[in-house]
């Protein structure tokens, strides 16, 4: 399998430290420039908006939107696929937390 043409992973980062997660996803990258075609399933909004070329937003199994990450991971999309507010800060997307009562 190690020459297949395409890589079907279903969470491959589920669990994984940051550091590892970013360096199984720089390896995906590496694959996906060698001409390996590389699927994903993953709610890592902000390891997909960095390194896939590519986003299905799915959400309720309804396909929300089909592109380029800049196009589809906007809080406004997310916030309505989510139903969940969300922000953008400094390159990364996040959801909009309230202070906690104290």
């Amino acid at each position: 399998a190690s020459d297949a043409p395409f890589l079907l992973l279903d969470e491959p980062v589920q669990s994984l430290d940051p550091a590892w997660a970013v360096g199984l996803m720089t390896i995906l990258a590496q694959e996906a420039a060698a001409g390996r075609g590389i699927i994903c399933v993953m709610h890592d909004l902000n390891l997909v908006r960095h390194y896939c070329d590519h986003v299905a937003l799915v959400g309720a199994g309804t396909l929300h939107g089909y592109g380029p990450p800049a196009q589809i991971m906007r809080a406004d999309i997310l916030r309505e696929v989510f139903a969940t507010p969300f922000q953008e800060r400094d390159g990364f997307i996040l959801p909009q937390l309230e202070p906690l009562p104290r």
